[in-house]
Formats: C-alpha cells, structure tokens, sequence
C-alpha cells in the first residue's frame, strides 16, 4: 500500500514538472535555428512580447507583428517589415510566410519551437 502511495505521489509531482514547462513564458529574445526544410541566412531575430507580438531582423529586412490569438497560440495576420533591397537573396519571403503560417508555441528543452500546417520554426533564446 505504501509502495502505491509513493508511485502515485511520483507519478503528480511529474505531471506538475510538465505542466510547468508547457507554460513557461514565451517572452525573450531568440536567434533563429532553422525553418524546417528551408534554407534562411544571415541569423534572423526575433523579440517576443507577453502578448505573443513579435519583432526582429529577418535574413534582410526587419519585421513585426501582432498576435491575434492567444499564447500559446499563435497568429500572425499583417506582418509588416523595412522594404530594403537584399544583396543576396537570403530566404526572406520564406522565413515571413513561415511566420505566418505558425499556430502554436512551446518549449522544447530550452529551444522555443513554434509550430503550423506544414511549418516548423526553431529559435534558440538569446541570454
């Protein structure tokens, strides 16, 4: 009986500990590491508010935008970035259409994945 007690007593304090990880606030500053299956360049940026707004520097130009949904989701309807002209051609249409498209927001380890139909964003947080 004492051994069942133990194991039930372990098996909540490990849903706490992944119930606290799902809910670790979002807000920072991250440097991208990849968009799943996209070749991006120059280390793009971003800055996530409490609200889920973003910011940052793109392969060229920087960008921002209002989350209309409500963390952890995501929901970026009108990116606006700088218009500045690329030397070289870095993945900019495809990182912002990768933000567009995410939905979700979470933490796996210590990189913030953000997820959507057919997109995966990688970013590492900046300390």
């Amino acid at each position: 009986m004492l051994m069942r007690g133990i194991a039930f007593a372990v098996t909540l304090g490990c849903a706490g500990v992944a119930a606290q990880a799902e809910t670790r606030p979002v807000t920072g500053d991250y440097q991208l590491i990849e968009v799943e299956g996209k070749t991006i360049l120059n280390s793009p940026t971003a800055r996530l508010e409490a609200d889920g707004s973003i910011s940052g520097q793109g392969p060229c130009n920087t960008y921002r935008g209002a989350n209309h949904a409500e963390l952890p989701g995501l929901l970026y309807k009108a990116m606006i970035s700088t218009r500045r002209a690329c030397l070289v051609e870095g993945g900019e249409a495809d990182f912002l259409a990768a933000l567009a498209a995410v939905r979700h927001a979470k933490f796996v380890g210590e990189d913030l994945v953000m997820t959507g139909p057919e997109v995966t964003i990688r970013w590492r947080p900046v300390h």
